[in-house]
């Protein structure tokens, strides 16, 4: 029996209806992302002169991952969250941008991966409501000086897009980068997947279209 392509379409579309109806209760995060985490994102590098480059991230090692040009690179170690251990003065969890100044924008998508920013630093988890747990917005890190800059400084713009679920997001820009050389900085990303509630409704409703289907071509057929 063929199922074309307009019903299953259909029943998907019936199903993220469903689940924005029913907010983030029909998806698991996973909130402990690394780099390695993060394969088969894109990242875009538009240059000075409007021509662009885009590479898809893979990972390089159990917990780091990036993409590389002749001109640029971006990567990624640790949890994405990032962390600052005070009594060894170590910063975990970098994302680290090198350019020789060509790159105008950096786009970093993660559409379709199961992979979403996380920009919401909560104080009490309680107050969590669809269980993406911690995150933490775009923050510049200065690694000499072991500082933290609260989103990004004036020299450049960095901003979410592309909005999944309250405070998550599938874009991350960085703007107006022409002349910086190398860019340190902590992205929180999380990851998800639909609940096996999601998957038992999703295969539920596939199965009614196609025995309705079978009915009907039955009924047809007499």
């Amino acid at each position: 029996m063929n199922i074309s392509k307009w019903t299953l379409g259909s029943v998907f579309c019936a199903l993220v209806m469903f689940s924005s109806g029913a907010n983030a209760t029909l998806l698991d995060f996973e909130t402990t992302v690394t780099g390695a985490d993060m394969a088969g994102i894109s990242v875009t590098a538009i240059y000075t002169d409007g021509t662009s480059d885009t590479v898809i991230w893979s990972a390089t090692g159990s917990e780091s991952g990036g993409v590389s040009e002749t001109s640029w690179s971006l990567t990624q170690e640790g949890s994405t969250l990032g962390e600052y251990d005070s009594s060894t003065d170590t910063i975990y969890g970098l994302w680290t941008f090198t350019s020789d100044g060509s790159v105008e924008s950096l786009i970093i998508d993660t559409l379709d991966t199961g992979i979403v920013f996380d920009t919401a630093f909560i104080d009490d988890l309680s107050d969590d409501t669809n269980g993406s747990g911690q995150g933490r917005i775009f923050s510049e890190v200065d690694v000499d000086a072991s500082t933290l800059l609260e989103g990004a400084s004036s020299s450049y713009f960095a901003g979410y897009s592309g909005l999944f679920l309250e405070e998550l997001f599938t874009t991350l820009t960085l703007d107006s980068l022409t002349g910086v050389t190398t860019l340190t900085f902590w992205a929180d990303t999380d990851a998800y997947v639909p609940e096996p509630s999601t998957l038992m409704l999703f295969g539920a409703g596939l199965f009614g279209l196609v025995a309705s289907r079978a009915r009907s071509k039955k009924w047809i057929a007499m």
